[in-house]
C-alpha cells in the first residue's frame, strides 16, 4: 500500500489526493486543453501542516489469544500484532503533540478488517481530533469485507465480524466521510474540503468486492473505470472553480 499527494491547483484552490492500494494512471482530463490551461496557473497552497499515520494494522487485544493458531499466523506474517494497540497509543500521543493541522490515515487501519478493531481505531482517532487536529481516513486492502477476520484462542481460529463498505464509512464518518463534498458511488473514495482552497481527495482502489484468491481476500489494487471517471470529474471541477 502506498500514499501519494497530487496537487491540482487553480487560481485559489488546491486538491490533495490521498489514496491507498493502487497507482494512479495518466488522467483522461489531461487531454482537455481548457483544463490544462487552468492547471498551468501558479499554485496557491493554503498554510497547512500534515502528518501521516500509515498502516497501523491495529488488532483489538480482545481478539488475541495465546496458542498455536496465532503463532502459525505470525510465522507467515510477522507483524507486531500483540503490541499494535500500545504502538498506536504511542503514535496517537506523538500526533497530539505534533504541530500538524491535518492527519491523514491512508489505509490498513486494522489487522484484517475486524469490526472491533475498527471501532477501537475510531476511538483512538477521536483522541487526535480532541487535540485540535482534523483526521481523514481511507480504507486499505485489509480493512473491508475481509474473509480473514478472526479471533485466536489456543489452537482455534474463530471467525469474527468484518465490515462492509457502508459500515466502514459509518464507523469513520467523523474522519472524512461525514464531511465529504462528494462520494464516489463505485468505491469508498471521497473528496472533502477541510480548509478554504484545499480539498482532500481520498481514493479507494481496493478489491474487496472481488472473488477470493485461494481463500484469501485480494491484496492488490486498481481503480475501476467508474472511479476513474469520478476522479476526472472531481479534478476538472476543482480546476474550473479555481
Amino acid at each position: 500500500m502506498r500514499i501519494r499527494f497530487l496537487g491540482y491547483l487553480a487560481a485559489a484552490g488546491a486538491v490533495l489526493a490521498m489514496f491507498s492500494c493502487a497507482t494512479f494512471p495518466a488522467a483522461l482530463y489531461e487531454r482537455d486543453a481548457s483544463l490544462q490551461a487552468a492547471l498551468a496557473k501558479p499554485p496557491a497552497y493554503p498554510d497547512v501542516r500534515f502528518a501521516v499515520l500509515s498502516d497501523p494494522h491495529l488488532m483489538d487485544p480482545a481478539l488475541w489469544g495465546e496458542g498455536a493458531a496465532i503463532e502459525a499466523y505470525l510465522r507467515e506474517d510477522r507483524k507486531l500484532l500483540r503490541e499494535s494497540s500500545d504502538i498506536l497509543e504511542e503514535a496517537v500521543h506523538l500526533l497530539k503533540e505534533l504541530p500538524a493541522d491535518l492527519v491523514l490515515v491512508p489505509g490498513d487501519l486494522t489487522k484484517d478488517g475486524e469490526r472491533s478493531s475498527h471501532l477501537l481505531m475510531a476511538e483512538r482517532l477521536r483522541a487526535i481530533e480532541a487535540a485540535g487536529k482534523k483526521v481523514f481516513v481511507i480504507c486499505g486492502n485489509h480493512d473491508v469485507l475481509n474473509r480473514e477476520a478472526f479471533r485466536y484462542d489456543g489452537e482455534a481460529r474463530i471467525p469474527v465480524d468484518s465490515v462492509s463498505p457502508e459500515e466502514f464509512a459509518e464507523i469513520f464518518a467523523e474522519f472524512g466521510y461525514g464531511e465529504a463534498l462528494n462520494r464516489d458511488p463505485a468505491s469508498l473514495s471521497y473528496v472533502a474540503e477541510p480548509l478554504p482552497g484545499l480539498q482532500i481527495l481520498a481514493l479507494d482502489g481496493c478489491l474487496y468486492r472481488e472473488k477470493p484468491i485461494d481463500g484469501h481476500s485480494p491484496a492488490g489494487g486498481r481503480f475501476s473505470e467508474a472511479t476513474l471517471h469520478w476522479i476526472d470529474a472531481i479534478l476538472a471541477a476543482a480546476a474550473v472553480a479555481g
